[in-house]
Parts: C-alpha cells; structure tokens; sequence
C-alpha cells in the first residue's frame, strides 16, 4: 500500500477497496431478511401462563403452537417491569421441567395489562 501511494495506483487501488466492501454490505443486508412472529398472550387468575405463536398470518393457513407456563411464587414486579419465572405445562414425571425466566419492561405492556399482571403476580406470592 505504501508504493502504490506515491503512484497513480493509488487512487485505483482505494476505489476497488471502497466499491468491494460497499457491495458486501449490501448483500449482507439484503441476506438477514428478519420475519415477524405474532404472539398472543393469555394470563389467567391461576397464573397459567399461555402463548400462542401464529407463524402464518393468512387466513388459508393458520399455524398455531400453544405453549404454556404456570407463573411461580417467585415472580416479582416493580416500577422497571416484572420478572416472570415460570415452569412449562404439562410438567413430566421423567422429564425435569426448568425453570423459565422472562422479563417485561413496564412500558411494552398498557397500564391496565400490566395491572393485571401485577394483580396476579401479588396473589401467587401472598397464597404461599
């Protein structure tokens, strides 16, 4: 690179260099197509955690997974978001369930679902 500065390469060599990485980014972007995934969730008073992934949004074809989570005691809420500790449904005799942890800011859920989350996170924690 150094010889090729004091010559009329130079300019060459650093147009090839820019123009090669420029088009390497763009098929770098246009690879990592990201897909949206819809989740709905539902909470019951027994803290029965269940989401339901629609991975195909079409009306002809409607693939649905269920997965479903009982909420421990141990969950806690505060004024950042709730930590949710959860263990899958059904739970197996010979299969150890772990332990699953999520947490949700306070501002990705509307006040009122984040009451009721609170609500119900209160409630699994003063009945044991």
């Amino acid at each position: 690179m150094l010889i090729s500065y004091t010559t009329y390469a130079y300019h060459f060599v650093l147009v090839v260099a820019v123009l090669t990485l420029t088009i390497v980014s763009f098929l770098i972007t246009n690879k990592s197509s990201v897909q949206l995934t819809l989740f709905q969730v539902i909470l019951d008073d027994d803290g029965i955690f269940s989401i339901v992934k629609d991975y195909n949004s079409t009306m002809e074809t409607s693939e649905e997974v269920k997965e479903q989570f009982q909420l421990l005691a141990n969950s806690r809420y505060s004024f950042f978001g709730c930590w949710l500790y959860m263990t899958p449904l059904p739970v197996t005799i010979n299969k150890k369930s772990k332990t699953k942890q999520l947490f949700i800011y306070r501002d990705s859920l509307s006040a009122k679902d984040f009451s009721r989350l609170s609500q119900v996170i209160r409630s699994l924690s003063s009945s044991t």
